[in-house]
This record gives C-alpha cells, structure tokens and sequence, in this order.
C-alpha cells in the first residue's frame, strides 16, 4: 500500500476496514466487530499496525494507542484521530 493523503476522517475508517478485510481475506467486516470478532491473532496485529501507520500518518503519539482483543475497528479509528495532528 502506498502512502495516501485522505480528504477525510470518513475515507480513513474505509481504508482501514478495506485492509483488515484484506489481511483477514474476508469480504465484509463490521467496524463495530471486536478485533476477536473478526479474527485478528498475534501475527495479525503486526499487519494491522502496519496499515495503521500508512493510513493515519498524522499520528503524533503512537505509544498512547491502547488496544486489546475487545477492540473494534471503529475504537481503534478514533484512537488514532485524537492522537493525530491536524484532525
């Protein structure tokens, strides 16, 4: 995946979803499903940190992203907003 600037907040959380389906190979996932829900393991969660900094590369305090398995995609997108500049 290459870098993208988004036009909005909205397009992100899509990104997102589209690259957890991708690593996942799923077709649909909830933003609202827990990150168990969906299927992410512990070889998963290095795939999704990866998207994570290539779609939100406004991040000014990663080490402040808190997440577990009863995560969802949506808690984890606006994380990611509130610890971003220019958002």
């Amino acid at each position: 995946m290459t870098e993208c600037v988004y036009e909005n907040v909205d397009e992100m959380l899509e990104q997102l979803i589209s690259e957890t389906k991708d690593i996942l190979n799923k077709e649909d996932i909830s933003p609202d499903s827990t990150l168990t829900e969906i299927g992410i393991d512990s070889l998963n969660v290095i795939e999704l940190i990866v998207a994570c900094e290539q779609i939100y590369t406004k991040v000014t305090r990663p080490e402040e992203l808190q997440f577990d398995e009863f995560t969802t995609i949506q808690d984890l997108h606006s994380q990611l907003i509130e610890l971003s500049s220019d958002w």
